[in-house]
């Protein structure tokens, strides 16, 4: 579904935002300040990061309704931000941190960062 959402309900700019931590604080501040200049932006509630709140995020974008949409990513699992991306094909990517904290792991650029960052 999310799929053929993107690829034919909306043509709007998707930007994405990953990485480890602020996440959702990023997304907000890039939503407000497009909105400041007069920008229509659509904003994924919360912090629908995962595969769920994907979709249903890229279901609800509405081209009537916005010229920018702006979506978090998160990861839970190995390969999900790949998956993430491939569903939304962002077209401006932001990633976030250096460091990662996965899966109660501290990691620089190595074990479960390489993911991330390779799929990002």
């Amino acid at each position: 579904m999310a799929c053929y959402a993107r690829n034919n309900r909306f043509n709007c700019v998707l930007v994405g935002v990953t990485g480890s931590v602020r996440k959702s604080t990023t997304k907000r501040m890039i939503a407000l300040t497009l909105e400041n200049l007069g920008i229509d932006v659509f904003e994924s509630y919360g912090n629908w990061n995962n595969r769920i709140g994907v979709v249903l995020s890229l279901i609800g974008i509405d081209n009537r309704n916005a010229d920018i949409a702006v979506l978090e990513k998160g990861m839970s699992g190995k390969g999900e931000i790949l998956e993430l991306v491939r569903m939304a094909k962002p077209h401006i990517r932001v990633g976030l941190n250096v460091w990662c904290f996965t899966f109660g792991k501290s990691y620089k650029f190595g074990g479960g960062c390489d993911g991330k960052r390779r799929d990002f």
